[in-house]
């Protein structure tokens, strides 16, 4: 099956009221979608499976799903998404260009980011000393942080980051996420990543991570 072109993609993603991002056109701003409501950000969300799951299991959450490629989070937002779910192109260093959400986030996710193996690309990782100090500030007092991915290298060195950082403390983490284990419904959800990993029996390393000054 040949690959939907990305161009009209971004031009729906760009027209959609519940999409945002510099690009938009429409004149709903993200300010007019938040409310008080408890929120959770998943962050390099590409199609945005957590998050579709997750707002469809909290409807008293606000859920942002956050991505630089807008053609990801468009098959997203295609799939009629609940009122309480928006969808944002940006880079995360950018989020405050678009909304103040300082002390705002119950949880943030991270499903399977690149794990950027190569030492010269490691600095690029979602998660790296910079990140780390945005994500904290992001979080309210008792929100954490969820990371899932199939790279046991990059999962070793993002505990030995939390365990080094003092503001961080690691709550939970498995090299071996078993889907019938005692975890949230937003743990055990599947990516289209996960199914194909599972299914080349690699294991899913999870880990669980909370601002110990929040």
């Amino acid at each position: 099956m040949a690959r939907e072109p990305k161009i009209p993609q971004y031009a729906e993603f760009n027209r959609r009221d519940n999409c945002f991002g510099f690009h938009q056109q429409h004149d709903r701003r993200l300010s007019d979608w938040r409310s008080s409501s408890p929120l959770m950000i998943e962050v390099g969300a590409g199609r945005a499976q957590i998050s579709l799951e997750f707002s469809q299991d909290h409807p008293d959450w606000q859920v942002l799903a956050v991505d630089l490629k807008s053609d990801r989070l468009n098959k997203a937002a295609r799939e009629d998404p609940p009122a309480n779910l928006a969808f944002l192109q940006a880079h995360i260093d950018q989020l405050d260009e678009h909304l103040d959400l300082v002390g705002q986030a119950s949880l943030i996710w991270l499903a399977f980011p690149d794990p950027q193996p190569a030492k010269r690309q490691q600095k690029h990782r979602l998660l790296s000393p910079p990140r780390l100090d945005l994500f904290a500030r992001l979080l309210n007092a008792g929100g954490c942080l969820r990371l899932k991915t199939d790279h046991a290298g990059f999962f070793a060195d993002s505990c030995r980051l939390f365990d080094s950082d003092p503001v961080w403390s690691l709550t939970a983490s498995t090299d071996n996420l078993g889907l019938q284990d005692n975890y949230p419904a937003d743990v055990l959800t599947q990516t289209a990543y996960e199914v194909r990993f599972r299914q080349q029996n690699r294991p899913i390393h999870y880990l669980e991570a909370r601002p110990s000054l929040s």
